[in-house]
């Protein structure tokens, strides 16, 4: 049976980050039955150039909100690792939630496209396929504080997912958007400021 709290239960390490990049042995492989899952704004250098900069980081935080109010909802006290990466972002979670949080990302997509006109790439990819490819993939939960614990990876995994997933992305189609699967709540104001289709002035 897949190991659901995996990253939950991970013991949290508060050595420094030299430290812990000096010895591997804090860190810890993650189940093959994990996947990695990546969104994307395409052609972001361009939108950015255009001005968007505000709504491609916006973009990608409410993929983040998205996925962890679905897991709040879904699975109570569940902690999984995910990294913001400015027009983007990446998440790692267990099989069991994967349609789930696809499906709920799919939908912010078709919302990004309709208010924003943005298009937000999703796709995903199993550790055990990783391995397959000869990925390294190892992580560790470090204690930044009291209150914050972040992840760390460590290897080559993390790259890989991402080269595979957006080389092998595909259209979102044939899927009405669903108003009940959109859950922004914590960042309700800040969507707000956005101003769809803004034009920019020559």
């Amino acid at each position: 049976m897949e190991n659901i709290k995996y990253y939950t239960q991970l013991k949290s390490s508060s050595k420094t980050l030299v430290d812990l990049l000096a010895d591997e042995s804090d860190f810890s492989e993650l189940p093959n039955t994990w996947h990695v899952v990546v969104v994307d704004v395409k052609n972001s250098t361009k939108a950015v150039d255009e001005g968007k900069h505000h709504q491609i980081n916006l973009t990608a935080t409410g993929a983040i909100i998205s996925v962890l109010n679905t897991i709040r909802k879904e699975k109570k006290n569940i902690e999984i690792p995910y990294f913001f990466g400015g027009d983007g972002a990446t998440f790692i979670i267990p099989a069991l939630l994967l349609n789930k949080i696809t499906l709920v990302l799919e939908n912010y997509s078709l919302h990004i496209k309709k208010n924003i006109d943005l298009i937000l790439r999703v796709g995903h990819i199993s550790i055990a396929e990783l391995s397959e490819e000869k990925a390294y993939l190892k992580i560790v939960k470090h204690q930044l504080t009291a209150q914050l614990a972040i992840p760390i990876i460590l290897g080559n995994g993390l790259k890989k997912a991402e080269e595979i997933i957006k080389s092998t992305f595909t259209k979102i189609e044939d899927i009405d958007f669903k108003k009940d699967l959109l859950n922004l709540e914590g960042m309700e104001c800040r969507w707000k400021e956005i101003n769809p289709r803004q034009t920019q002035k020559k």
